[in-house]
């Protein structure tokens, strides 16, 4: 089986297309409060608040562009193939399709997407919107939906992540970039790869000393790609 590379994205891999993080101090989370608009269990509750929440969400990245990490990641799939090239990620911001990617699991959803009836996404039967613009007509879909997963809601994108990480062999190489590994830790879901490079500016800090087959790289996504997107290659054009 040939070699492949799982890219794994949190937040930080956006920072550079503009897209603030949740949890920084400037952070989306930092202005409003997670159970108003990201809570399964209250946000019928708060239906008009939810979908003003991510109107205004889609209204200040739509224009954004794929950074060098994205379209680093799109180019190796186009090159290499989606089967070489996994790419995961717990954004909802949709750049990855926007630079060319061929597949990725978007673990929490699309932000550019939406459900019509969010009984469907309960039940598993999602079969959500494109949308062609941020805005969005609500109050003519009563039980229209963000196709964003939010707090104590089911996540089956998981279930293929999981299939990955079952799947690993010695001879694959988990990307870790931008996480922050606080509601969902990549280190965790494959600890059973022999090898994984973990890429945040405080990777030092976080990886702890007894993780033997962790490679913590002090680096923000951006600077990753100039420093090492010739190894990335170089492992991928390994016989």
């Amino acid at each position: 089986m040939p070699r492949r590379i799982i890219f794994c994205s949190g937040a930080g891999a956006s920072v550079a297309a503009g897209i603030p993080t949740f949890r920084d101090a400037d952070g989306l989370w930092a202005k409003h409060k997670v159970e108003d608009v990201c809570n399964y269990k209250t946000w019928r509750a708060n239906f008009e608040l939810v979908h003003q929440f991510y109107e205004q969400r889609r209204k200040e990245i739509w224009s954004c562009a794929p950074t060098r990490f994205h379209k680093m990641v799109a180019k190796l799939q186009q090159e290499f193939g989606s089967g070489s090239v996994e790419n995961i990620t717990t954004n909802v911001d949709g750049l990855f399709d926007k630079a060319g990617c061929l597949r990725t699991i978007q673990l929490h959803g699309n932000i550019h997407a939406m459900s019509l009836d969010w009984e469907e996404v309960r039940d598993g039967h999602a079969n959500p919107v494109v949308l062609t613009k941020p805005e969005f007509d609500y109050k003519s879909y009563p039980k229209s939906k963000p196709y964003v997963v939010f707090f104590n809601e089911a996540a089956p994108e998981y279930g293929k992540m999981w299939n990955l990480a079952a799947q690993i062999t010695p001879d694959d190489l988990v990307i870790i970039v931008g996480s922050s590994e606080q509601v969902i830790s990549f280190r965790n879901e494959f600890y059973n790869a022999n090898h994984i490079w973990f890429v945040n500016p405080a990777a030092k800090a976080i990886v702890r000393p007894t993780e033997y087959g962790v490679k913590a790289i002090k680096s923000n996504a951006e600077d990753f790609v100039d420093n090492f997107e010739q190894e990335i290659r170089n492992w991928l054009e390994y016989e």
